[in-house]
C-alpha cells in the first residue's frame, strides 16, 4: 500500500500507463456485458477514504483518478446504463468532482466518517444516495432499539418526496453480525416514511455523537 501511494509522486508516467490500460480493458468488459448480458448498471468497488479522510489529495485524484473515472462514467452512459460507486471512509473531498463527471449513484457514505446530514444537505439533489446502514458498530453491538433508530435516523438525514436515496448495509457481512439485529433493520426498513418534522431532535443528536 505504501508503494502504491508513494508511486503517484515517484513513478507519474508508469501510473497512467497501468491506468489507461485499465480503463481500456474495463471499457470493453462493460460493452460486453451490456451486448451478452444487457446489464441495466453497473456497480463497482474503489475505496479512496480513510476512516479520517481520502487517501491522497485532490491534486492527486485530479491527475491520475477523475480523468479515468470519467471515461468509464461516460461509457456506462453511452450505452444505456447507470454507474455505481462504492468507496469506504471520508471521501466527502471528492464528492463534487465526482458528480461533476456525472457519477449516478454514491455509497455508503460511511458512517462517523462523514457527516451524513451535511452531505445530504450539499449534495442529495445532484446524486442518488445508496446509504449505508453502519456495519461497524451498530449491527454488531447495538441493540434492537439502536438498530431501530439508526433506520430512522438515515431516513430522516437522506429521504425526500423526490426519492433519489436508497438504504442498504454500510459493506459486506461479518461473523460478529446479530441475527436479531438484522432481523430489527429488516423490519425498521419496511417501515412506512417518517415525517422529518415530527421526529424528536433529540434522537438525532443521539447519533451524531457516535454514542451506543
Amino acid at each position: 500500500m505504501e508503494n502504491a501511494l508513494t508511486d503517484f509522486y515517484l513513478y507519474p508516467e508508469e501510473i497512467h500507463k497501468l491506468f489507461r490500460y485499465l480503463t481500456d480493458f474495463y471499457m470493453r468488459a462493460m460493452e460486453r456485458a451490456k451486448d451478452e448480458l444487457g446489464v441495466d448498471g453497473f456497480f463497482v468497488s474503489d475505496d479512496i477514504g480513510t476512516q479520517k479522510g481520502p487517501f491522497f489529495s485532490l491534486d492527486i485524484f485530479r491527475e491520475f483518478f477523475k480523468p479515468y473515472y470519467k471515461e468509464i462514467i461516460d461509457k456506462a452512459h453511452e450505452l444505456g446504463t447507470h454507474f455505481w460507486l462504492h468507496s469506504c471512509g471520508n471521501i466527502e473531498l471528492f464528492l463534487p468532482d465526482l458528480i461533476k463527471i456525472g457519477l449516478d449513484v454514491i455509497h455508503p457514505i460511511q458512517k462517523y466518517t462523514m457527516d451524513e446530514r451535511q452531505i445530504s444537505e450539499k449534495y442529495r439533489d445532484k446524486i442518488c444516495i445508496l446509504a449505508g446502514f453502519d456495519v461497524q458498530n451498530t449491527i454488531p453491538f447495538g441493540s434492537d432499539e439502536d438498530v431501530q433508530k439508526e433506520v430512522r435516523f438515515l431516513k430522516q438525514a437522506y429521504e425526500r418526496p423526490e426519492g433519489r436515496f436508497m438504504l442498504t448495509m454500510g459493506n459486506g457481512s461479518t461473523t460478529d453480525w446479530k441475527i436479531h439485529s438484522l432481523d430489527a433493520l429488516y423490519h425498521a426498513a419496511l417501515e412506512t416514511r417518517i415525517d422529518v418534522m415530527e421526529e424528536n431532535e433529540n434522537e438525532s443528536d443521539y447519533f451524531q455523537t457516535g454514542s451506543l
